[in-house]
């Protein structure tokens, strides 16, 4: 049972720096962990209804993370376009340039397709700013649920 509590931990200390850290899935990684201490002591700890709640906030932490980025954009003035433009810019940023995509793609992407749209310079950078707090918005709250499923797992597991 060490072995198992010893790679949860470790999946759940990932998965919290994975939401800052691109390229690694970070709410995910905890509730693999989970996953893995639950199935070793035969789905009793965390329980089944853990794990569901678990991957309910896996999927809001990571809903978030794409919500704010586009509503950080339109704020901004972004069109729709614009806003899919920093998304698009994320994910091309991520793959690109790893963690500096993460700060780069998302003004650059919203920036470009609003200059394509026929938007002035200075209101395409506006959009660009907007769709960069977004991203960190999102980051921020995507830590904070991960922080919380990270609290609860340990908690439960030790």
């Amino acid at each position: 049972m060490v072995v198992y509590k010893a790679i949860t931990t470790v999946l759940v200390i990932i998965g919290v720096l994975g939401t800052f850290l691109p390229m690694l899935p970070g709410t995910p990684l905890i509730l693999i962990g989970a996953v893995i201490h639950s199935y070793a002591t035969g789905f009793n700890v965390p329980s089944i209804n853990t794990l569901i709640i678990l991957g309910l906030l896996v999927i809001l932490g990571e809903g978030l993370q794409y919500l704010l980025s586009m509503i950080g954009a339109q704020k901004f003035g972004a069109s729709k376009l614009g806003a899919v433009g920093g998304m698009f810019g994320l994910i091309v940023g991520l793959f690109t340039l790893g963690p500096i995509g993460l700060i780069v793609g998302p003004p650059v992407g919203a920036i470009l397709i609003e200059l394509i749209r026929g938007r002035p310079l200075d209101q395409a950078i506006r959009v660009g700013v907007g769709s960069l707090f977004g991203v960190l918005g999102g980051v921020v709250a995507t830590f904070i649920i991960a922080l919380l499923m990270a609290g609860w797992v340990l908690y439960i597991i030790f």
